[in-house]
């Protein structure tokens, strides 16, 4: 066992660095750079905000982003990225209370070439911004207006909404009809810093939770905009170790259920003597250090034998007479069991008289001892 034991500890360290160099292999190769000085935002898209919060964080604001759900009561600006709704008011309308804001990105059709406006408005939500690329708009009609609540317009272009602002139960509710406004791709704008740094400068002191709950707990839906969460075990090298647990129990099975090497001479084991088999049973149970194990099967063994030398005679009663009779032929007790000391001693004498008598012959002649 212990053999077995230290093959599969062997085989997975190598299997395990086996696998951990060419995880490095093909994590330092697999990419060759092109040499070509690539600008920064050239990676960047419309469709994460990673660099809002960074740029968040930077400034010292205290972001939460929570997947799952959360104790609303104690947190006074809370951002969502979904529809807005009937439903969505519904799950926010006991929240809503003095000093309170919900920001709501809206979701829009993307028009990647955008167009660029200036901005002229004494608005505090537009304070030191000047210009800022505008991706998708919304008609004031296409707003959820729920309990006759009025949107004001904070934005405007084209008479399309871009920003619209309530008031509710002394709450405010802002919505950005175009959140490409704080996409990665135009963080980068002095504008838009300055845009996202007025929507949460009165919460600075306080949690922001940017709330992604429904986007785990419901999926994608129409009209909404949806990404789902990674999984956790896909995130950093979670693959790589589920690989390795997959080869290592390979390795147990290979190690435990297969045989390794040619096939053993099966005739050459099946001539073996019973005293051989006998003998490597004992060899097992002995080094094992099963020695009671041991002891009992060779007493019942040496019983049986009698038993069947002597038939029709009750065990007992032949051990008495066989132990009265032969008290003193011998160095050792042959008719006790459980004895612990001079195992090897017993047992060759054992065998020895069970020779003799198994051949009709008496085993005091046959020794040339007398009994005094």
């Amino acid at each position: 066992m212990m053999r077995k034991l230290l093959l599969i500890a062997f085989m997975s360290i190598v299997i395990s660095a086996i696998i951990f160099l060419a995880f490095l292999f093909i994590s330092a190769y697999s990419r060759k750079p092109s040499g070509k000085k690539i600008p920064y935002d050239t990676h960047l898209t419309y469709s994460d905000y990673d660099v809002m919060f960074a740029l968040l964080r930077k400034m010292g604001y205290m972001v939460l982003i929570q997947d799952y759900s959360y104790e609303k009561k104690n947190i006074d600006c809370i951002v969502i990225d979904r529809a807005w709704n009937k439903k969505t008011f519904s799950s926010f309308k006991d929240w809503f209370g003095k000093n309170k804001r919900l920001v709501v990105f809206l979701d829009g059709k993307l028009n990647k070439k955008g167009r660029e406006i200036f901005v002229k408005s004494k608005n505090p939500l537009l304070e030191s911004v000047d210009k800022l690329s505008i991706h998708t708009t919304k008609n004031e009609k296409e707003l959820y207006s729920p309990n006759k609540i009025r949107f004001e317009s904070v934005l405007k272009a084209e008479g399309q909404m871009i920003i619209a602002k309530a008031a509710y139960r002394e709450a405010e509710i802002i919505l950005i009809c175009d959140p490409y406004l704080f996409a990665d791709k135009n963080m980068l704008k002095a504008g838009h810093a300055a845009l996202l740094n007025n929507l949460f400068k009165k919460y600075f002191h306080k949690f922001i939770v940017f709330d992604r709950t429904p986007l785990v707990l419901e999926g994608k839906k129409a009209g909404e905009k949806s990404k789902e969460p990674q999984s956790f075990i896909t995130k950093g090298h979670f693959p790589y170790l589920i690989l390795q647990l997959v080869l290592l129990a390979l390795v147990f099975y290979l190690v435990h259920y297969k045989r390794f090497g040619n096939i053993l001479d099966y005739q050459k084991y099946k001539k073996r003597s019973i005293r051989n088999h006998l003998q490597a049973a004992a060899n097992f149970l002995f080094n094992s250090g099963n020695k009671e194990v041991l002891k009992n099967i060779l007493d019942d063994y040496f019983f049986e034998k009698l038993t069947r030398l002597f038939p029709g005679r009750k065990q007992e009663e032949l051990i008495r007479e066989l132990k009265k009779r032969y008290k003193n032929y011998f160095s050792v007790d042959l008719f006790s069991k459980n004895q612990s000391s001079q195992l090897v001693e017993i047992e060759t004498q054992r065998q020895k008289f069970l020779n003799i008598i198994g051949k009709g012959e008496d085993y005091g002649k046959k020794n040339g001892k007398k009994k005094p």
